[in-house]
C-alpha cells in the first residue's frame, strides 16, 4: 500500500479508526499479542493521548521488533536495514531537517532509484501525510525503529542540525556572540578597575560615601516597589485574579517529553534512571531523553551497560560552540515528542507523582 493511497483516508476520521483497529487485530492474528493484552491497550489508550505501539513497548507487553515486522508484513512493505539507513542516497525532499528528526521520517532514493520514505510512523497515522510535500507522498514506504531513523537523520544532516541548536534563539537572547569583542571589554573593565582604586585611595572618605548612598537609594526604590504592589494588589479585591481553568477530566491526558542533560555523570547514572523509574506517570505518555555530549565517551560507556526502559532513550549532540547545556538541549529538543516539555538535573530527585 502506498503512501498517496493511504493519505487519502487522512480526511476521513472513521476510516482511520477502522484502519487503527485494523492493525491491532492484525497484531492478535500474528501471534504478537494477546487478544487480552490487546483489550487492555485499547483501555489506557482511551484515557492516554498514545498510540497503540507505545501503550504495548511501554507496558512491556511487545517489543518494537515483533512490532515493526508485523506492521510491515500487513502493509505489504519491507523493513529498512542497519545498510539502507547508512547507504540508500538522500531524496531531496525540501522539508527541514528539524521537521524529519520530529517526525522520525528520512526521505531516501531506494536501490532501484525510487524515492521511498524510511519511517517508524504508520500511515494510518496521517503524520507521512501531513510533513512531506506532494511530490514524496506517492514513494514506497519502509519500516525502521524511531531511534534509528533519528540517528540516521541527525548523521546525514549533522552541520545543519548543529548550526540550527547555535542559532536556535535571536543573538539579542543568546550567548553565542559574547566571544566577540572580548579584548576591548577586557581593557575597559581593567581600566574602570584602575580609576576606581586611584580614587579610593585619593579620597577614600568620598568613595565610600558614594557607595553607602547607593546601596540607600536601591534599598528604598526596592522598598517603594513592594510597597507600591502590595498597595495596589489590596485595592484591587478579589475579583482581580483571574481563576485558572477547572482541569477536562474527560480529557487524555497529554504526552511528557523530559530533558535530562549529562555530562561527565557516570557515578549517579544509575540512581538517575532508578529516579526516573519511580515516576508514576503513565509510562506510554513518558519520553525521557538523556541528552549527552559527543566528547563524553565515559556516561555514554556507562549507559551502554544499562538495560534502559523503552521510554527512556540517549541523544548525542555532536559537538560544537558553545558548549553548553541551552545549546545540548535546543538541538534535542527536535527529538522530543511531548505536548509539554520539562527538564530534569542529573541530581534531581523528582517525587513519583511530580508530573500530575
Amino acid at each position: 500500500m502506498g503512501i498517496s493511497e493511504v493519505s487519502q483516508l487522512g480526511a476521513r476520521g472513521g476510516v482511520l479508526a477502522d484502519a487503527r483497529e485494523t492493525a491491532g487485530t492484525d497484531l492478535v492474528r500474528r501471534g504478537v499479542v494477546s487478544s487480552s493484552d490487546l483489550a487492555l491497550a485499547r483501555i489506557v489508550q482511551r484515557h492516554c493521548d498514545a498510540g497503540l505501539d507505545d501503550i504495548l513497548r511501554a507496558e512491556g507487553l511487545a517489543d518494537e521488533d515483533r512490532l515493526l515486522a508485523a506492521h510491515a508484513a500487513r502493509l505489504g512493505v519491507r523493513r529498512a536495514t542497519v545498510a539502507d539507513l547508512t547507504r540508500l542516497p538522500d531524496y531531496q525532499s525540501g522539508v527541514d531537517p528539524r521537521n524529519l528528526i520530529k517526525n522520525a521520517i528520512l526521505p531516501v532514493m531506494d536501490h532501484d532509484g525510487r524515492p521511498a520514505i524510511v519511517t517508524d510512523a504508520l500511515p494510518e497515522t496521517g503524520i507521512l501525510h501531513d510533513e512531506l510535500p506532494e511530490e514524496v507522498t506517492p514513494a514506497r514506504l519502509l519500516l525502521a525503529p524511531r531511534h534509528a531513523v533519528q540517528e540516521a537523520v541527525a548523521i546525514r544532516h549533522r552541520e545543519a542540525l548543529t548550526a540550527s541548536a547555535q542559532a536556535r534563539v535571536p543573538e539579542a537572547e543568546s550567548c553565542r556572540t559574547w566571544g566577540a569583542g572580548f579584548g576591548l571589554r577586557l581593557g575597559l573593565t581593567l581600566t574602570f578597575l584602575a580609576v576606581l582604586a586611584i580614587l579610593s585611595l585619593t579620597f577614600p572618605v568620598a568613595v565610600f560615601g558614594v557607595f553607602v548612598g547607593w546601596a540607600a537609594f536601591t534599598l528604598i526604590v526596592s522598598a517603594g516597589m513592594k510597597t507600591t504592589a502590595f498597595v495596589a494588589r489590596m485595592a484591587a479585591g478579589d475579583d482581580a485574579l483571574p481563576m485558572p481553568p477547572a482541569p477536562d477530566r474527560k480529557a487524555p491526558l497529554p504526552k511528557v517529553s523530559i530533558l535530562v542533560p549529562l555530562f561527565r555523570e557516570t557515578e549517579i547514572a544509575h540512581h538517575l534512571i532508578a529516579r526516573l523509574s519511580r515516576l508514576t506517570y503513565p509510562k506510554c505518555l513518558l519520553d525521557v531523553v538523556l541528552v549527552l555530549e559527543e566528547e563524553d565517551d565515559l556516561t555514554r560507556q556507562t549507559l551502554a551497560q544499562i538495560d534502559l526502559p523503552p521510554w527512556i532513550r540517549a541523544v548525542v549532540v555532536p559537538d560544537g560552540q558553545p558548549r553548553t547545556k541551552p545549546r545540548a538541549m535546543n538541538y534535542a529538543l527536535d527529538f522530543c515528542r511531548g505536548d509539554i516539555i520539562g527538564i530534569f538535573d542529573a541530581e534531581d530527585a523528582p517525587d513519583p507523582d511530580q508530573i500530575p
